[in-house]
């Protein structure tokens, strides 16, 4: 196990607070091995007495990925069907990220991490992540999940923030120089104020998402801004001239 730490999970495409995550997952597991050599068997009765023990079906599937990468790093495939429940994201009115946003315009640091992830769609992972270099001309160049890249035209409200709030910056240095708890509070702190004291950094994402599909943005160029996959057997290429002249439109903002 001790060799895998060292050549497979901390060589992986993962930051370093996930990596420490996936390493506690580990030790849970090592510890229930007990002496005994894992296997594909063993790793499935440990994710089976989870789910027994009451295990949220999200929990599992993050249990199954750690155990699948250990085991694919060995050679073998671990399979371990995880149901999982069906829920929409809530709904998120304009008005209410309008509302954060008024909130938060006496903080920059908070004003610009609403703006990140309600006209960018950015993950917090990635909002946390974004350097100064990454702002290039009218665009963010956005690493993703798995190591994909993405471009994402900017509002011109994000553009004037990032801007200001970057001048002293070097190119090298984080935008924000916050953690990810950092700004998961930053988003609950106005959530409440603006009257949605459940919202969570995500729900900006999906409210993000929203206002693209309400005005009839093709779904797949949301998902390209999203850095999601296309789930069609054609991957659709898209200039970046034409995603700026989706973010620039006015309807967008509205």
């Amino acid at each position: 196990m001790a060799t895998y730490e060292q050549q497979g999970l901390y060589q992986r495409s993962v930051t370093k607070r996930s990596a420490y995550r996936y390493r506690g997952i580990l030790v849970l597991y090592q510890r229930a091995l007990g002496g005994a050599p894992p296997s594909l068997e063993v790793s499935k009765v440990f994710l089976a007495h989870l789910r027994e023990q009451g295990y949220a079906p999200a929990s599992l599937r993050l249990y199954r990925a750690v155990l699948r990468n250990f085991h694919k790093w060995r050679g073998e495939t671990l399979g371990f069907p995880i149901k999982m429940p069906h829920h929409n994201p809530p709904y998120i009115d304009a008005g209410v990220v309008a509302a954060m946003l008024e909130f938060a315009k006496r903080d920059p640091r908070d004003y610009l991490i609403l703006r990140l992830l309600s006209d960018a769609g950015l993950r917090r992972e990635e909002a946390e992540n974004l350097r100064v270099q990454n702002v290039v001309a009218d665009n963010l160049h956005v690493r993703g999940k798995g190591d994909k890249d993405r471009v994402v035209p900017m509002t011109d409200e994000l553009a004037i923030c990032l801007k200001a709030y970057c001048a002293t910056k070097k190119p090298d240095d984080l935008v924000l120089g916050v953690s990810g708890s950092a700004i998961y509070r930053a988003v609950k702190k106005y959530a409440r104020m603006a009257g949605k004291p459940e919202m969570k950094p995500h729900d900006l994402r999906h409210a993000f998402a929203t206002r693209l599909l309400e005005n009839n943005v093709n779904i797949r160029v949301v998902q390209e801004l999203l850095g999601l996959p296309l789930r069609t057997s054609r991957v659709l290429r898209l200039s970046c001239s034409y995603l700026i002249r989706i973010i620039a439109d006015p309807l967008y903002r509205q």
